[in-house]
């Protein structure tokens, strides 16, 4: 692992652990031996949204609760950006389900390692961050960019 990567993983666990909040994936520790990191989170046993798209576990969602599920995450975006967070690659394979029976699950954010503070005046110069087709329009045009990314990639992911 390179200094920079060793710096990322440092800064995204320590993002990820200062967090509190229902509907953010816990992650309480990380060990190093060796070389080696092990990462300490909460166990999510219905994986990925994506795992549930498109019919994967057997049928599509219905959108009554696509909705139950997914209110609840706006409340963690929120959460993200009144503690100046911005997750920057909100995506069906980051948002992760405490059960596998979605009737009782409840869907968390997780993956931090792209995840930024910023400043609610400021415009932050886009990096090559996010995943494509999730990203918002200033990122692919190269303009700045602001918390307001997070609630683009979320519109996509509902869509």
């Amino acid at each position: 692992m390179t200094p920079d990567d060793l710096k990322s993983l440092t800064t995204e666990v320590q993002i990820s652990c200062a967090l509190d909040h229902p509907n953010i994936v816990k992650m309480t520790k990380m060990y190093e031996d060796k070389g080696t990191y092990c990462i300490v989170m909460e166990l999510m046993r219905g994986g990925q949204l994506l795992d549930h798209i498109n019919g994967k576990k057997g049928k599509l969602i219905p959108e009554p609760l696509i909705r139950q599920l997914m209110i609840p995450v706006f409340s963690g975006i929120e959460y993200l950006h009144s503690q100046q967070i911005m997750h920057r690659d909100l995506k069906p394979e980051n948002l992760l389900l405490d059960e596998k029976n979605l009737q009782q699950a409840t869907l968390k954010i997780s993956d931090f390692g792209l995840a930024c503070s910023f400043s609610p005046d400021d415009l932050r110069k886009p990096q090559a961050a996010g995943t494509p087709c999730y990203v918002a329009p200033e990122i692919v045009k190269g303009d700045g960019c602001n918390n307001a990314c997070d609630y683009w990639s979320m519109g996509v992911v509902l869509f």
